[in-house]
C-alpha cells in the first residue's frame, strides 16, 4: 500500500462509520448527493426509480471488496449498490466510491 493510499485509509477508519457489506463489517464514509450529482455516475431512468430517498454516496478504502449489487447494511436500513468506482490518481487506486441507493 502506497503512502497516499494510506492517508486516504486512515481518514476513512478515522472519520467513518462502521457498516456491513454483505456481512463483512467495513468502515466507510456516507455523503448525501442530488439526483443531478447522481446522473454522474448512473444513468436517467435509475435517477428517476429512486428519487423517492436522498442518494448516498459511501467512500471505502482502495482495499475494500465491494461490487455493484452488494448489500450495504447501515445502522438497521440496507442499501443496493449501484455503481463501483475506484477513484485513481497517476494509474494507482485511492479509494473506491460506491452509490448504494
Amino acid at each position: 500500500m502506497t503512502p497516499l493510499q494510506k492517508r486516504f485509509k486512515r481518514v476513512i477508519q478515522f472519520n467513518g462509520e462502521t457498516l456491513t457489506i454483505n456481512t463483512t463489517p467495513q468502515v466507510g464514509l456516507f455523503g448525501i448527493v442530488s439526483p443531478g450529482q447522481a446522473r454522474r455516475y448512473v444513468n436517467d431512468g435509475v435517477v428517476n426509480s429512486v428519487s423517492n430517498r436522498p442518494f448516498t454516496t459511501l467512500y471505502l478504502s482502495s482495499d475494500a471488496t465491494i461490487s455493484e449489487s452488494d448489500q450495504v447494511d447501515r445502522a438497521g436500513v440496507t442499501l443496493s449498490v449501484l455503481k463501483v468506482l475506484d477513484l485513481r490518481q497517476r494509474g494507482e487506486v485511492l479509494a473506491r466510491l460506491a452509490l448504494p441507493v
